[in-house]
C-alpha cells in the first residue's frame, strides 16, 4: 500500500474526504518528523515504536580495493515492532 491508497482507505474508513485524510496523514508525518529530528522516540504502545540512534564514527574497508574510509557518524532510526501488530501479522 502507497501513500495515496493510504489515505483513500483513511478517508473511507474515518467516513471523511480524502482532503481531509491527507491533512490528517501529512500532520502525523510531520509530528513523527519532527520529533524524531529532535532525537526523542515516537512510541504507539502495542503497534511500533520510532528510536532515533547516534552511531559514532568508524572506520571501514573497502571491498576490493581494501582502502580505509572513515565513516562519520551519524543518526539512524530504529524501528521496533509491538506485540500486537507482531501477533496480527503472523496471524495468531
Amino acid at each position: 500500500m502507497n501513500k495515496s491508497e493510504f489515505i483513500e482507505a483513511l478517508a473511507t474508513r474515518t467516513n471523511t474526504s480524502k482532503k481531509a485524510a491527507k491533512e490528517n496523514v501529512e500532520a502525523l508525518i510531520e509530528v513523527i518528523s519532527e520529533t524524531l529530528a529532535s532525537k526523542q522516540e515516537v512510541a504507539l504502545t502495542g503497534f511500533l515504536t520510532l528510536k532515533p540512534i547516534a552511531k559514532a564514527a568508524t572506520t571501514a574497508r573497502v571491498p576490493g580495493t581494501n582502502k580505509i574510509v572513515d565513516v562519520p557518524a551519524k543518526t539512524v532510526v530504529k524501528a521496533v515492532i509491538g506485540k500486537n501488530l507482531k501477533t496480527l501479522v503472523a496471524g495468531n
